[in-house]
């Protein structure tokens, strides 16, 4: 279709405006103010209202054109006029995402008392910060601070202003100084100490401001210190570790924690100074002179320790660090057996030795690939399967059912996680608990924990050993703590521990960095085979709670790091032992179901039961109840 643009570049009065259909879209639903906007015609704009809000075949509306066009004049003129559609959508955008950064800028100058935290998102909020120049970034953190904004959020734009290549370290520390807390960490578990390892000056405010230091990161594990060990062995230079030692923070105890491919600290010094022949030692003996029995003796996911590790390096260097150390630092006899260099292992022969004591577990036949399940009536019959074989253990239960489980849920074992606005606990859970531990019959009681967030199904459970009056919640991953951990611990804490008596005990107080689910690494490719749930936490769950009844009465941190030990020790890999042992209480669940559908012998009709079979989740109930 052929527009006249001339003419409508000369619209300046109601007559020339009449000459034209105002009410009908003139090309691809766009009416005669998209055009006009387009044009940059802000006087016939003026001439009378038109219906901004109408969007074209694109999708946009009057502002939508206005931000495309870079036009703030005419921006700045609808925003006046037409405030009723200044928060009107597209996609989940608003006419701001269009404009040029230090537009954005400019209008938040001019309109401070928008609702800016709908009309920006938190991914072009971290791109305007990241892109605005000194002067530009002042004057926004300035507005966003007066009128208590979004934009104080401070994870969402920390980030960006350690990131903005228009800004010098000086300028961004001036802006860091001005923010009172900056213990944050973005989405993937880091702190700003990450991005300051390109600039020693930045590094060193940093850590000046009590930055955390010592800190994992969830799933990679990724640590402050290791970062800094292994740019400065890289670099021939003691810089940043220097700072950190200053701290005083690096202790024996560090020297203990370990990632997820199961090494410590000091594995990291080794690893890395194998690889990198330099002359500067300095380095390593102030991390290795922290190592102890433990943290010279764990072995890696390779089956690697320390002390076999620095057998490879030169004697006569680095013998110094176990000076005066001979009958202090055990060796465990399996390790010292694998030591091939004669100098070392006639050295390390004085140490006094030690044997690994092993934990009880159950090895199942290994497997290719899995039929485990976890719906709703998977997860009945696991529990079943526990209460039915572990007579300490309780799981609680109560006599009364509504029908409708997924409308009303009143399993009292279930406690559902949202957020910490959304979320059900059943509330006779504390008086069932009670009641239980009067009959003096149980050790333990046992909680599902389902966790929902954005979407995303995870699994814990919740313990309580009744000797010793303590309820730990386990995560599978391991000790891992972000904000929305901290906010559920303090919501259980409160509620389980109402009129109970009970001390809740956290993840982070027993758990290790690295949990098993972490360590087994179940997303890699590598690993992944047929069948695989695309989790194994609930599995994690169940074995946990099985290897626990059976190996009773040992302090729990103790019993997580002897199990990691123990299971690293096998000659197969974490995920493939998860596997296994989910394939023995899927076989369970097959044999529960067969006695079920009797006439249904073919184990492939049974296997794919869905969750609203009303009559396998009736007695299901009937039997958990009874």
């Amino acid at each position: 279709m052929k527009i006249n643009y001339k003419d409508i570049i000369n619209i300046n009065n109601l007559t020339d405006l009449n000459k034209f259909e105002l009410n009908k879209p003139i090309f691809l639903n766009n009416y005669l103010f998209h055009y006009l906007i387009l044009l940059n015609n802000i006087t016939a704009l003026k001439l009378i209202r038109f219906p901004i809000y109408i969007q074209n075949n694109d999708g946009h509306n009057g502002f939508f054109i206005a931000a495309k066009e870079d036009n703030i004049e005419i921006l700045i003129y609808l925003i006046d006029t037409y405030p009723e559609y200044i928060y009107n959508k597209y996609n989940d955008l608003t006419f701001i995402n269009y404009l040029q950064y230090n537009k954005i800028n400019k209008i938040v100058k001019l309109y401070p008392k928008l609702d800016w935290t709908y009309l920006i998102s938190d991914n072009l909020l971290k791109n305007i910060i990241l892109n605005l120049s000194f002067n530009e970034l002042k004057c926004f953190i300035k507005i966003c601070i007066n009128y208590k904004t979004k934009y104080f959020k401070i994870k969402i734009y920390l980030f960006s202003i350690i990131k903005n290549n228009n800004l010098t370290i000086d300028n961004k520390i001036d802006i860091l100084n001005k923010i009172e807390n900056i213990n944050v960490k973005n989405d993937n578990g880091k702190g700003l100490l990450f991005y300051g390892f390109n600039n020693i000056k930045l590094f060193k405010y940093l850590l000046s401001r009590n930055i955390d230091i010592n800190y994992y990161t969830f799933l990679d594990t990724e640590n402050p210190i290791r970062w800094a060990i292994k740019k400065d062995i890289l670099n021939n230079k003691i810089d940043y570790i220097t700072l950190i030692l200053e701290t005083n923070i690096i202790t024996e105890e560090i020297c203990t924690e370990v990632d997820k491919y199961i090494e410590n600290i000091l594995h990291t010094v080794l690893y890395t100074r194998l690889f990198v022949n330099i002359n500067n030692y300095l380095l390593d003996y102030n991390i290795l002179k922290f190592g102890n029995t433990k943290s010279w003796n764990q072995l890696n996911i390779n089956k690697v320790s320390p002390i076999e590790l620095i057998t490879l390096l030169d004697f006569k260097i680095y013998s110094k660090i176990f000076i005066n150390k001979e009958t202090t630092i055990m060796i465990n006899t399996m390790i010292y057996n694998k030591i091939v260099n004669k100098e070392w292992l006639n050295y390390l022969s004085k140490f006094p030795k030690f044997e690994s004591t092993l934990q009880v577990f159950n090895m199942e036949k290994y497997i290719h690939c899995t039929k485990f399940r976890a719906y709703f009536e998977d997860i009945i019959i696991f529990i079943l399967y526990l209460s039915k074989t572990y007579k300490k253990l309780y799981i609680p239960n109560i006599k009364n059912y509504q029908y409708n489980l997924y409308e009303n849920n009143i399993f009292p074992w279930l406690i559902i996680y949202k957020s910490e606005y959304n979320y059900y606990i059943n509330s006779y859970l504390n008086n069932i608990i009670n009641s239980i531990i009067k009959n003096n019959t149980y050790d333990y009681i046992l909680l599902f924990l389902s966790i929902n967030y954005d979407n995303l199904l995870h699994a814990n459970i919740i313990i309580y050993d009744i000797k010793l009056n303590t309820i730990e919640r386990f995560e599978p991953y391991g000790n891992n703590t972000n904000y929305i951990d901290t906010i559920m611990d303090d919501i259980l804490e409160e509620e389980l521990t109402w009129n109970t008596g009970f001390k809740y005990i956290r993840p982070k107080e027993y758990l290790p960095v690295a949990g098993f689910q972490t360590i087994s690494d179940e997303n890699n490719n590598n690993y992944i085979k047929p069948g695989d749930y695309g989790g194994f936490c609930l599995v994690w769950c169940i074995w946990y709670i099985e290897t626990k009844l059976i190996n009773k009465n040992i302090h729990s941190k103790i019993f997580i790091e002897k199990l990691i030990n123990r299971l690293n020790k096998l000659n197969i890999n974490f995920v493939e032992y998860i596997r296994n042992y989910s394939d023995k209480i899927n076989n369970y669940r097959m044999k529960f179901l067969k006695k079920i559908y009797k006439k249904n012998n073919k184990e492939k009709d049974i296997s794919n039961l869905y969750i609203n079979n009303d009559k396998l989740l009736n007695y299901l109930i009937n039997l958990f109840i009874n």
